[in-house]
């Protein structure tokens, strides 16, 4: 039996386990179930990267979404109606959802209700999508895949769960294409025939906004959102999901080959950019204004809501780059750290300032440096604990003092982390520790006496009985 824990754990980066972790001691701690469910399973099972993670639970949703922002975690799309909440932390997205079920009634829209995780994984479009591992402490571990998609991965295709899910949802339409470009798996023969079907019917009229917004979404984190954007329009897709003006040719395939490389290294500068923004102004922002208002208006979640603001951002902080906001490395950080790294991606693809651009990259290339000086090690060897709040301000402090230009000499920087992390009570000073109370430490035993001369001389062993 394979050990689906154990390739997760190792397929997942460490940021996204180590909030997989996070979700299951929160929900233990609620009583609740948690399941890792569709995108994840499937890239897992297919040798993908996952791009993000997505959740089945069964308990109580504000709970648990409670919990979760104690902890930091933010919250970047809400929909009540099905009970769903996308988040954010640490640059990873997830999604939670309620197991729910699909009623569907003669003449009305269907209808949620609360249900088991079986049933949500079988109200799901495609098998490869119906597959769950349970997290919860039960059954920790626990393969399932009530439709088979395990099979349908081995196969490598792509099979609708029954006939009618275009129907239920036309944003399946391009998602199955989506699916098959970079999953590089073809159409199994049915599901080819219902997908040809839903085009020439013209399904996508009648797509929510929700569905298409999260096709939108999707495209901008994928690998190759060209070659997606190109299957649709070969399939005669792309006009009715963005709009009747929308034509391949007015839209920027050839994305900028820096935006990998420029992320990067504001990533190792400390600021991490969500690159998802960027991609949909790069692919869209020659088309027209009520085309792209059309994509805007879109329920996008939080972070991709301003992709249409970034080059007016760009542009207002090259100028504050250029003046006093920007005059040294403390200004320029305390800048950027108060402005969405997008914008600051966004500049440095697309500078219009030389001077503003020549800091930017000095700043990426200086401040890796730096962060690497700081004496994390160290700072654990005096007995500091990385839990304790005092041992990241003692880092921020240090940090600090590096950006200004101090702590630059040989053993400056061990002066400096001595002091602050006395001030700051997480080692006590020498001085304290030499007059510590004599009862504070532990008692020696005492040494056995040992017998003497006669004559007052050296001690000699005790003289051994004759008997």
């Amino acid at each position: 039996m394979a050990d689906y824990l154990f390739e997760l754990e190792r397929h997942l980066n460490p940021t996204q386990w180590s909030l997989v972790r996070r979700l299951e001691q929160a929900c233990r701690e609620l009583g609740s179930n948690l399941y890792l469910c569709g995108g994840p399973m499937r890239d897992l099972l297919a040798q993908r990267p996952i791009l993000s993670l997505d959740f089945i639970l069964e308990g109580s949703l504000e709970k648990l979404e409670k919990k979760l922002f104690q902890q930091d975690f933010e919250l970047i799309y809400a929909n009540p109606k099905e009970g769903s909440i996308r988040l954010r932390r640490q640059n990873t997205r997830l999604r939670i959802s309620v197991a729910h079920r699909v009623l569907y009634e003669p003449g009305g829209e269907p209808r949620l209700e609360p249900g088991s995780v079986i049933e949500d994984l079988r109200g799901r479009g495609f098998t490869l999508d119906a597959i769950g591992l349970s997290l919860a402490a039960a059954s920790r571990g626990l393969l399932l895949d009530p439709t088979n998609g395990l099979a349908d991965i081995e196969l490598r295709q792509i099979r609708m769960i029954h006939p009618y899910i275009f129907e239920e949802d036309p944003a399946r339409l391009l998602r199955a294409l989506r699916l098959e470009s970079r999953l590089e798996y073809r159409l199994e023969e049915r599901t080819a025939a219902r997908h040809q079907a839903g085009v020439e019917a013209n399904l996508l009229a009648s797509v929510s906004p929700t569905s298409l917004a999260r096709e939108i979404e999707a495209l901008a984190y994928e690998p190759d959102p060209a070659a997606i954007l190109r299957a649709w329009n070969k399939a005669e897709l792309l006009q009715p999901a963005l709009g009747k003006g929308v034509k391949i040719a007015r839209l920027q395939l050839a994305l900028p080959a820096q935006i990998t490389k420029c992320s990067q290294a504001l990533t190792a500068a400390g600021l991490v950019p969500d690159v998802a923004p960027v991609v949909l102004l790069s692919l869209f922002g020659k088309l027209d204004a009520h085309d792209q208002d059309r994509i805007a208006k879109l329920p996008l979640s939080q972070p991709l809501r301003q992709w249409r603001q970034l080059t007016a951002a760009a542009r207002q902080l090259e100028k504050k780059i250029g003046g006093k906001e920007g005059q040294n490395l403390s200004a320029l950080y305390d800048l950027l750290h108060h402005m969405p790294p997008e914008v600051t991606l966004w500049a440095m693809l697309h500078p219009q300032n030389a001077r503003a651009q020549k800091k930017l990259k000095d700043f990426c290339a200086t401040l890796p440096g730096l962060r690497e000086r700081l004496p994390i090690r160290e700072l654990r060897q005096m007995g500091a604990r990385p839990e304790d709040p005092a041992f990241a301000q003692v880092l921020e402090t240090l940090f600090r003092q590096m950006l200004e230009g101090k702590l630059s000499q040989a053993g400056e920087l061990s002066q400096a982390l001595a002091a602050e992390a006395t001030k700051r009570g997480l080692v006590m000073p020498a001085p304290a520790l030499a007059a510590a109370p004599a009862q504070a430490r532990p008692a020696a035993h005492p040494r056995p006496r040992r017998a003497a001369t006669r004559s007052g001389g050296a001690a000699t062993s005790p003289r051994r009985s004759r008997n």
